[in-house]
């Protein structure tokens, strides 16, 4: 009868000492299959908390159109050697509660900063938008989109957008960053 030589280790004292045993090919199959089903099972979870604060990695993919209506300087702060750092970066909607499917494209924002200094930066078809330009505090922020100007009333503290700028909204936002169309 055929078959692979396996180990199968008895313990006695602090050293494992190695016996050798011969198996069948179907149960070298479970040997190899089951440690690896028992990995991916128990392995790190990407449920729970974690998908609710970031999404499924899948939802717009990586790259310029991941994750639209999240706090991008979440991870684009510097600090993740795979993930190049923001200065300010945001999602512009359709509306102050839309889904974080309904980005808007195609939108101007606007932010001068406090040697009045201007960046334009326009949102993708996912409404994102970034910039690793430095930017002097405090400054202020606007979005163009169908020839109306939408300004922020006060200077924003932060470059992550989407901290205040969430759904739903914190620190006294009103909201998503939108453009009505």
């Amino acid at each position: 009868m055929g078959g692979v030589v396996l180990p199968i280790a008895t313990f006695r004292g602090p050293l494992s000492v190695v016996f050798w045993k011969r198996e069948p090919p179907m149960n070298r199959l479970l040997l190899i299959v089951l440690p690896c089903l028992l990995l991916v099972a128990c392995g790190p979870s990407f449920g729970g908390e974690q998908a609710s604060r970031w999404g499924e990695e899948g939802e717009g993919g990586e790259g310029d159109f991941m994750r639209p209506g999240e706090d991008c300087l979440a991870c684009h702060d510097g600090t993740r050697r795979e993930a190049p750092r923001f200065t300010v970066a945001g999602t512009v909607f359709d509306s102050s509660t839309a889904a974080s499917s309904a980005g808007l494209g195609g939108v101007t924002v606007i932010i001068t900063d406090a040697n009045s200094a201007q960046t334009r930066l326009t949102t993708n078809a996912a409404g994102n938008f970034y910039t690793s330009k430095t930017i002097a505090p405090p400054y202020a922020v606007a979005v163009e989109h169908a020839g109306t100007r939408f300004a922020m009333a006060a200077p924003p503290s932060t470059g992550g957008c989407a901290s205040c700028h969430s759904s739903p909204p914190a620190n006294g936002a009103p909201g998503r960053i939108y453009a009505a169309p």
